[in-house]
């Protein structure tokens, strides 16, 4: 299950939504597709998540024609600062993530504020060509997943320059946030 809000454009918190099932609603008003391994229902067994995959990975690769698909994995580093943010970018092509492992957390700007979509394990998600996005896996990075990029030079991502706002929360925030406004607490150490 992945989970969606909407910002305005001071990056302050409108919305919740929960994306459940084969498909976002929400997530498509906002530009992208989203979806679930396996039509969004878990699978029964092994064989049955891999014939899920397959399929899922086969749409997204015929949706993105010609691509380069490369496996991508985010660790904890030791020398990451503390006070960076990621940073707002966009590609010339369009990109699929099909996630593994693990969270991120994608946020889009949209016309109104931004809308952020927390992905895991099982989830994939679609950006169009041109889509302005951050990428946050959090401050101690878990995740595995595959990225295809449209096009034969793979994923060259290009800086857009625009500030984002500092009320915008990051990826653990935003789970701290999301989990307080579903009524669930939060595992202490």
């Amino acid at each position: 299950m992945a989970a969606l809000a909407t910002f305005d454009r001071h990056g302050l918190w409108l919305s919740t939504s929960v994306c459940e099932g084969a498909s976002c609603p929400v997530a498509a008003s906002a530009g992208m597709r989203w979806g679930r391994w396996v039509d969004g229902h878990p699978a029964v067994d092994t064989d049955e998540a891999e014939v899920g995959q397959s399929r899922a990975l086969v749409a997204l690769r015929r949706h993105l024609g010609l691509h380069v698909a490369e496996r991508v994995q985010c660790v904890p580093q030791a020398e990451v600062l503390e006070a960076s943010r990621p940073l707002e970018l966009r590609s010339d092509g369009g990109v699929a993530c099909a996630f593994l492992q693990g969270t991120a957390l994608i946020y889009l700007r949209t016309p109104s504020g931004f809308t952020g979509l927390l992905c895991e394990a099982g989830d994939w998600v679609l950006l169009p060509a041109g889509m302005p996005h951050v990428f946050d896996a959090g401050a101690s990075p878990d995740l595995s997943f595959l990225r295809l990029s449209e096009g034969t030079r793979g994923w060259f991502p290009l800086h857009t320059g625009k500030p984002l706002p500092p009320t915008l929360p990051g990826m653990d925030a935003f789970i701290a946030q999301l989990l307080h406004a579903l009524g669930e607490d939060i595992e202490g150490p």
